[in-house]
């Protein structure tokens, strides 16, 4: 990124504004006045209009129509205000609704009641009266009264008192229920509520003739906030008669900047950046990183002065989601979600679609590593090769619980160790030699723990350690004098965090050793904290599992001998019901853990401060704008 200056007339104000918005790709930095009414007003009216927009779109997918589009006569706000009003009373008619409904469905019980022939029985001397007594209490009543039973509901009884209509009323046994209409009469409200709310659908899908000049309208609207954005963003200088914007541009558009800065009104400056400013980020990455995005996103993108973290970590968290999930099966069921996902979806979805087909593929290779497909241990003897071929049974290179432990504090290790090599080449760019001396001790200090560890067996006889088939320990005995290269590591690695650390924040020489006794104390308190916590990778797969297998057990429970055709398909339920709620849980889990570790191990490791801004350049929207 370069730094654009620009000195423009308070006459040429609008004119340089509104070739700048054309142009495209300058981000400006906009001032903190963003609470003008102006500004309000616009971020009113987008909210206002996208949720409009929202409304007419998923309604015109779900008639499953395309619509001829046209442009709306009239303001969008009055379109707005349309639909608005059709909204509420379609929402009050169903509310209606479902209140009458509701009505009918208690009345039902006393039988199909017709106010009209009650009323003339009124007329000739007998009223109607509902009510609703314990059936003790019912039961207990004289026999003479006039009481009949119509239907029995739990402990109660319903019934109807037939009173003479020229005597006083008395009180009912239990309690009294009072009909407002007949069930003709509720039936009918019924059909006239529901031919309303159809009626105005249909005037509401009139409207899905104007999607296309809603989405004009709105960005219409944007280009108008991001101008009003630039607009309150110049600083007033001499008196108000020559103003100030700055923005940043990439360094490959800059001959098209310079093109229209020299055909402009305008005095520019072009700079690159200075010590500790932060121009926006623009996030380069392949086709395969760059579905990783997101997940950099989660936490905050690097500034300017980082190395951009997604290639590096969308290894590890693809991995680690395999891990965690870990079972052939389930990486199967999301891959048939996913992959047709991928082709439906458009945009942002679809990104994430790809993201999922990636995942999907790694909780496939994490379930074949560990040997497992719905919670059936494939390497175990006696699995069937109908179930699991056999073919596929050497792909369990992890089959063990020691293994599966093993590979997570494997890549904690490689993990934390890449991570202080990044933070080493974030040190380099920006303070020179120095600035990357202690990373590099550091991370020293990261492979003295690794051999220490080794070679005081603490993971077994130190010369046969394994992890699956890597030969961890037989590779380092191998290495001539280890144990002396395990010191000499360590101490030059300590010299170098004591020599060199607080670079960055520029202390004397004779501090750094003061401030190094500390980091070294962190650093001993925290690394094996930190490695081992990347056997919540094991332990979510490893519960993963036992609850898949809990699920098939319950299932062969209730299948019994398999001689009853009705069990066959209480197994189905079972295994749908209970692999679904464990395939729910691990799928959260398989996030949130991963992304645990990336964003306090990894980025601990490599200093990780963000706090950058997305690139998101001062243009337009629509092919023709006017302010």
């Amino acid at each position: 990124m370069k730094k654009l200056s620009l000195l423009v007339h308070a006459n040429d104000r609008s004119q340089v504004l509104e070739d700048l918005q054309r142009l495209g790709v300058v981000h400006v930095e906009f001032g903190k006045d963003q609470q003008r009414l102006e500004i309000l007003v616009f971020k009113e009216k987008i909210t206002k209009l996208e949720k409009t927009h929202q409304f007419l779109t998923t309604l015109a997918a779900s008639e499953k129509t395309v619509f001829h589009q046209e442009t709306y006569p009239d303001d969008l706000d009055v379109l707005y205000d349309e639909i608005e009003k059709m909204r509420v009373e379609v929402d009050d008619l169903r509310s209606q609704g479902v209140h009458l409904a509701k009505e009918l469905e208690s009345q039902n019980v006393w039988g199909f009641y017709d106010a009209q022939k009650a009323e003339a029985l009124n007329a000739a001397g007998i009223k109607l009266r509902f009510g609703k007594a314990p059936a003790k209490l019912f039961e207990a009543l004289d026999p003479q009264e006039p009481f009949v039973e119509v239907a029995k509901d739990g402990s109660s009884v319903l019934y109807v008192y037939l009173q003479d209509s020229k005597k006083e009323s008395a009180e009912l046994p239990g309690q009294e229920i009072f009909l407002s209409a007949g069930s003709d009469q509720l039936q009918q409200k019924l059909l006239d509520i529901d031919a309303e709310i159809k009626k105005r659908e249909k005037f509401l899908l009139g409207y899905c003739r104007y999607i296309d000049g809603l989405s004009d309208g709105i960005a219409d609207l944007k280009d108008r906030l991001s101008y009003s954005f630039a607009n309150y963003s110049l600083t007033e200088t001499a008196g108000g008669q020559v103003l100030i914007l700055q923005g940043w541009y990439p360094e490959v558009e800059e001959a098209r900047v310079r093109e229209f800065l020299d055909s402009s009104r305008a005095a520019y400056l072009l700079e690159e950046p200075k010590g500790e400013e932060q121009p926006p980020i623009a996030l380069k990455n392949g086709r395969l990183a760059r579905l990783f995005e997101p997940i950099t996103k989660v936490y905050s993108l690097p500034n300017y002065h980082e190395i951009d973290t997604t290639a590096f970590l969308a290894p590890f968290f693809a991995l680690f989601v395999g891990l965690c999930l870990a079972d052939v099966g389930y990486g199967t069921l999301m891959l048939a979600v996913t992959i047709p996902a991928f082709f439906l979806l458009k945009g942002e979805g679809r990104r994430l679609a790809g993201l999922g087909i990636v995942l999907s593929v790694m909780t496939i290779a994490g379930g074949l590593l560990l040997g497992d497909i719905f919670g059936i241990e494939t390497f175990k003897e006696g699995v069937p090769n109908q179930l699991y071929p056999s073919l596929l049974r050497p792909l369990a290179l992890f089959p063990t619980m020691a293994d599966a432990m093993a590979l997570p504090i494997l890549l904690g290790f490689v993990q934390v160790f890449l991570g202080h090599i990044l933070r080493m080449v974030n040190g380099f760019r920006r303070d020179g030699v120095q600035g990357g001396l202690k990373p590099i001790g550091t991370a020293l200090l990261v492979i003295t723990v690794g051999f220490l560890l080794l070679e005081y067996n603490f993971f077994g006889p130190f010369a046969k350690v394994m992890v699956g088939p890597i030969p961890v320990g037989p590779l380092v005995s191998s290495i001539p004098y280890v144990s002396t290269v395990t010191i000499v590591l360590g101490v030059l690695g300590a010299v170098l965090v004591l020599l060199f650390n607080g670079v960055e924040h520029h202390l004397k020489f004779y501090i750094r050793p003061a401030m190094g006794l500390w980091e070294l104390y962190e650093f001993i308190s925290q690394i094996l904290g930190d490695i081992l916590s990347y056997l919540r990778l094991f332990a979510l797969g490893l519960a993963g599992g036992l609850l898949a297998e809990s699920f098939n057990s319950i299932g062969i429970m209730v299948l019994g001998n398999g001689h009853n055709p009705l069990m066959w398909v209480f197994l189905i339920v079972v295994l749908l019901i209970g692999h679904g709620i464990n395939l729910g849980l691990a799928l959260i889990a398989s996030f949130v853990h991963p992304v645990r570790l990336t964003f306090v191990e990894f980025y601990k490791a490599i200093g990780f401060k963000g706090g950058g801004v997305s690139y998101s350049p001062f243009q337009t929207q629509l092919k023709s704008n006017n302010h």
